[in-house]
C-alpha cells in the first residue's frame, strides 16, 4: 500500500492488489468517515488517477495523483463548510461527483477569544462567576434605582473588572496556541492531549486521547474534564452537563459508552476506543 499526503490535507492510497482479470475502471464513488469530517473517494483504475477538487466557489481546495497499478486508489479528502465539486480523471475520461459540505464547530479564532474568556472566568470565585454570567440590567432597569443603588452596582462592577484582569494576565501561560490550516495539538498535559482540525478558519472537530489506563487516575480524569468543560463553554455547550455526562460514561462500560453521544447546544460529543487509546470526539 502506498500513502502519499498532498497539498490541502488531501491523502492518498493506491493499493497494490491485483485485480482478477482486466475490466473497465469503476466510476468513483463518495463515503464519509469520522462523523462525516471525511470523505474518502474510491474507485478502480489501471492507469495513473488525476484528482482536483473545488470549493462551489472555485477556489482549488486539493490536487494530487495516483497510480493504482491494476488496482483500487482511495483519496481521503477533508471535508468543508462548503461544497467542494470534486473531478477524477483517469484513462482520458473525467467524472465529477460533489462532497457536500458539514458544520463547523464555531470559527476558529472565535473559539481562541472564547476559551481564553472561559480559562479566565474559571479562576474567578463561584459568586464572581455567577456575576459574569448575570445579565447587566437594562438602562430602563438602572433609571428606577436610587443613586446610592446606581453607586454601589458601579462598584461591583468595576470590582468585577479588576478580578477578571487579574485572573485573565495569570491564565497567560494556560492558552491555547492560535489556531492554524490542518491538525495541530492545543493541549497535551497530565496524560491527555487535544488535537484540533481546522478548515478553511472554521474549527471542524476537537478530539481528546488518553491510555485507557489513565482513566484510574484521579490527576488524569481531572484535567481531561477541566479542559473539556473550558472548551465546551467556548463552544456554546453547557460544561456542566457535557462534565457530567462525560464521567458517567467514562466511569461505565467503554464498549457501550461508544455507543452514546452526549449533546449539548448542538455539540455532539461521542467516545471512541482502540486497543491503545480512549478518544473524545467533539463536532456538530
Amino acid at each position: 500500500m502506498r500513502i502519499r499526503k498532498l497539498i490541502g490535507g488531501l491523502v492518498v492510497v493506491g493499493v497494490l492488489a491485483t485485480l482478477s482479470g482486466c475490466g473497465q475502471a469503476s466510476p468513483p464513488v463518495v463515503s464519509y468517515r469520522d462523523h462525516g469530517k471525511v470523505a474518502v473517494i474510491s474507485g478502480s483504475a489501471h492507469q495513473k488517477v488525476t484528482v482536483t477538487a473545488q470549493t462551489k466557489s472555485g477556489t482549488t481546495a486539493s490536487k494530487g495523483t495516483a497510480h493504482p497499478n491494476q488496482g483500487r486508489y482511495q483519496f481521503y479528502l477533508p471535508v468543508t463548510t462548503q461544497t467542494q465539486i470534486v473531478r477524477v480523471k483517469t484513462a482520458g475520461k473525467t467524472n465529477t461527483i460533489h462532497v457536500k459540505a458539514t458544520r463547523a464547530l464555531i470559527d476558529a479564532k472565535d473559539f481562541t477569544t472564547k476559551y481564553d474568556q472561559a480559562l479566565a472566568v474559571s479562576q474567578l470565585t463561584p459568586a464572581q462567576q455567577k456575576a459574569v454570567l448575570t445579565p447587566q440590567p437594562s438602562q430602563k432597569a438602572l433609571a428606577k434605582l436610587s443613586p446610592a443603588q446606581q453607586q454601589a452596582l458601579a462598584q461591583q462592577v468595576q470590582a468585577l473588572r479588576r478580578a477578571y484582569a487579574k485572573a485573565d494576565a495569570a491564565t497567560q501561560a494556560q492558552r491555547i496556541p492560535a489556531l492554524r490550516a490542518g491538525t495541530q495539538t492545543i493541549f497535551a498535559k497530565d496524560g491527555i492531549t487535544i488535537s484540533a482540525n481546522v478548515r478553511d478558519n472554521q474549527l471542524m472537530t476537537l478530539t481528546a486521547s488518553l491510555t485507557p489506563a489513565l482513566l484510574k487516575t484521579k490527576k488524569s480524569l481531572t484535567t481531561l474534564g477541566t479542559q473539556l468543560g473550558l472548551m465546551a463553554s467556548a463552544l456554546g455547550a453547557d460544561p456542566q452537563t457535557v462534565t457530567m455526562d462525560l464521567q458517567k460514561a467514562l466511569a461505565g462500560s467503554l464498549s457501550q459508552a461508544t455507543h452514546q453521544v452526549i449533546t449539548s447546544n448542538g455539540v455532539h460529543i461521542q467516545l471512541g476506543i482502540t486497543l491503545s487509546h480512549v478518544y473524545v470526539y467533539l463536532y456538530r
